[in-house]
């Protein structure tokens, strides 16, 4: 039987949560980043067979040291520690085949060369491709459409600024700014099933904007890295990178024990990250002038270990940097995608694409995706809101970006992805699912002050369920509230107290998906 052999590069060695190399750890072997099939059929490098997991070294040059090998039939295994995340490990033949196809290497490199040769031709080091690549050989955009995939069904008074998808559960992360508290506001993050459907929320108290949220997976937990503006415990201006945990259902304050600031290599408060944990990648964008910025990638366990090692980095002085407003960033490969745009017509919405090595970009034109069929967009309204990666059980990487469209109250978060044909589905929602939610306006005179006064709902088409029906008043009068009541498949009856008899919007949403 013909082995591949994975693993045994300079960075394929195991490591602890701060980033020290350490040995002996077991690991199981695994097709695919999410369920997937175990692969025990395993050898080591001279050939013998191994018992069915793969056991870091222990002693000397090679503690923490990975490799083993395993049938041809794979170009690309996951490994396992027990901790909820799989790190993807490429067949040696195939990530030396997708060298040479990005341009990475024409020379047969050996294992213990392989970090310096390519690094040497290309003149970024080798680790800057080597976790990501997948065994489709590579991520083209150029090549793609733009497919809808969803709709996050977060909160309609307040515009979607980021999402981001969780590799192990596909669940989205979406970050809203909620209403102003102190310098700042308050960051919404409504977490939402693969569908679109809400689940719940977390808010943190004077978290800012949101204009990038990224995800890490550490154990069970989500957490979230984003740049916290406001603390609201000392009611002082912080503007800090911090890792902080989603604790749904619940409002974070800064002093929160599951928050914590990382660790500030650009000494510059204007940062904003992305994250591919299973390629064990960081990319941060610091802000340099209105018409400058600089992203530096780095690996994951450097940056968490304090240690500032950059992988590649580049500083976008050009057409788009400053004229349009930026909207979210991610690495895929050996290029970096900045999404960037307005929503005014005048600030037209694009991904641009960079290449690390040699600063060559493309511009994709994103503007019209979301479109309605005449063109329009609903009250003209049309920004893109972040960029970002997934990887599916596959491993291969799907690109996504969300955009912001409608009118006040009415606001729309459709998601979009590029993704290559070989990529995995999305799961993204049928056109039943679609059909299953409505959404509206109800214009309610209370009766007398402080009595509940009801206004009906009639859908105007029957759900196959009772929906779920969420409300927004339209007031900031102290002693507003507004409560539904008699939900059927038909239709609902609002009621609304309020201590003055002024005429009041309700904004409603009847979601059976």
């Amino acid at each position: 039987m013909a082995l591949n052999v994975f693993g045994g590069s300079p960075g394929d060695v195991t490591a602890d949560s701060s980033g020290g190399v350490i040995g002996g750890v077991t690991l199981k072997v695994y097709t695919s980043a999410l369920g997937g099939q175990q692969v025990t059929e395993l050898y080591d490098i001279a050939g013998a067979p191994l018992a069915g997991v793969v056991v870091s070294g222990m002693s000397g040059d090679d503690t923490g040291r990975i490799a083993f090998q395993a049938s041809d039939q794979y170009q690309i295994l996951f490994l396992d520690a027990g901790y909820g995340m799989r790190w993807a490990v490429p067949a040696r033949e195939a990530f030396s085949a997708a060298s040479t196809a990005l341009s990475k290497s024409t020379a047969a490199l050996t294992a213990a060369q392989e970090a310096q040769s390519i690094a040497a031709e290309s003149g970024v080091k080798a680790d800057l491709a080597k976790a990501e690549v997948d065994a489709k050989l590579g991520f083209d955009i150029t090549k793609l459409s733009p497919q809808f995939v969803t709709t996050l069904r977060i909160p309609s008074n307040r515009v979607l600024q980021s999402a981001a998808r969780d590799p192990l559960t596909g669940n989205y992360y979406a970050a809203q700014a909620g209403p102003a508290n102190g310098s700042s506001t308050d960051l919404h993050i409504t977490r939402c099933a693969p569908d679109g459907r809400m689940l719940d929320q977390c808010i943190f108290s004077g978290g800012g904007h949101g204009s990038t949220v990224a995800i890490e997976n550490d154990g069970p937990q989500v957490w979230l890295w984003f740049r916290w503006t406001y603390d609201t415990t000392s009611g002082g201006y912080t503007n800090r990178m911090v890792r902080a945990q989603y604790q749904a259902g619940k409002t974070v304050l800064r002093d929160d024990a599951l928050v914590s600031e990382v660790p500030d290599f650009a000494d510059n408060t204007l940062v904003d990250f992305s994250i591919d944990q299973a390629a064990d990648r960081i990319c941060e964008r610091v802000f340099v002038s209105s018409t400058r910025e600089q992203f530096v990638l780095r690996k994951l366990s450097d940056y968490k270990a304090g240690r500032n090692q950059p992988v590649a980095s580049l500083i976008t002085d050009d057409s788009q940097t400053g004229v349009n407003p930026y909207q979210g960033h991610v690495s895929i490969d050996d290029h970096l995608y900045v999404a960037r745009g307005g929503a005014g017509f005048g600030s037209p919405n694009t991904i641009t694409r960079y290449q690390w090595d040699t600063d060559e970009k493309t511009l994709i034109d994103v503007d019209r995706v979301a479109a309605m069929p005449d063109g329009a967009f609903p009250e003209a309204y049309n920004e893109i809101e972040g960029v970002s990666m997934w990887r599916g059980p596959g491993g291969t990487p799907s690109l996504l970006f969300g955009k912001a469209i409608g009118s006040a109250y009415f606001r729309q978060a459709p998601i979009y992805a590029f993704t290559p044909p070989a990529g995995d589905d999305l799961v993204g929602e049928t056109l039943r699912r679609i059909g299953q939610k409505e959404r509206g306006v109800v214009t309610i005179k209370p009766s007398a002050a402080n009595t509940p006064t009801s206004g009906a709902i009639s859908f105007s088409r029957e759900f196959d369920a009772e929906p779920h029906v969420s409300l927004t008043v339209r007031t900031n009068i102290a002693g507003t509230s507004a409560t539904v009541m008699d939900v059927t498949a038909k239709g609902c009856t609002v009621w609304l107290t309020r201590p003055t008899t002024t005429d009041t919007l309700v904004y409603w949403q009847a979601d059976a998906s």
